[in-house]
């Protein structure tokens, strides 16, 4: 994003939030991440509608719903292809996913689809597909070698560099392209359209994890 404002904003998120995350506390560490989830979900829109920016509230919109149903997805590695496991960190689950995921898919996307937009105002949609699986790669890459210390997650049997599963790296590339373009074709759509937008960009999320694992895991 060109908008320095919405830079700002997420980088005192992340250090505001990472000190309550990772500083000492007596409070379990699952509640300290679902607390953070909803701070950032209250302060983003808030933030927007301070500085009168209809369309930061817009993407929050579209991806607040896929956010939840990145659930599926995780659900899917756990049950059915075996490669992924989240400890007990003393909050609910549903199922085998901490629920409090379904909070933080969106600040990684909210930036990846933000991107999107601005890099197609300036170059076109074909270097908005590019930049906005370029940085989510980035992304999610630093955030498989950071939140797998804790672990939020971590992989199971699977090749790696590192912390990072080599097999997600395709699919996170064409998620932040698939949720920049399905929120650019259904920005001004109905609420009904949208969402079901965004369970697309969810279930193609899905395969490509199936077809990615199945290529390089065998």
């Amino acid at each position: 994003m060109n908008d320095s404002r919405i830079w700002v904003f997420h980088g005192l998120y992340a250090v505001a939030g990472g000190a309550f995350v990772l500083l000492p506390s007596s409070v379990p560490m699952g509640w300290r991440f679902f607390i953070a989830g909803v701070l950032y979900n209250l302060a983003l829109p808030l933030f927007a509608v301070r500085c009168v920016e209809p369309r930061w509230i817009r993407i929050w919109g579209f991806l607040f719903p896929l956010s939840w149903m990145q659930i599926f997805p995780d659900w899917f590695l756990v049950e059915v292809l075996g490669t992924l496991e989240f400890p007990d960190l003393q909050f609910p689950k549903l199922g085998p996913v901490s629920a409090f995921m379904g909070l933080l898919w969106i600040t990684p996307l909210f930036l990846i689809v933000g991107l999107g937009e601005d890099l197609a105002q300036r170059w076109g949609t074909r270097s908005a597909a590019l930049g906005s699986a370029a940085l989510s790669v980035l992304i999610f890459g630093i955030a498989e070698a950071t939140l797998t210390l804790i672990p939020v997650w971590h992989p199971v049997g699977v090749k790696a560099w590192g912390p990072v599963a080599l097999y997600v790296l395709i699919p996170e590339a064409i998620l932040g392209a698939s949720a920049w373009w399905a929120f650019r074709l259904t920005e001004s759509r109905s609420i009904l359209l949208r969402t079901a937008a965004a369970a697309a960009v969810m279930l193609l999320y899905i395969a490509t994890l199936s077809v990615s694992h199945a290529l390089i895991e065998g």
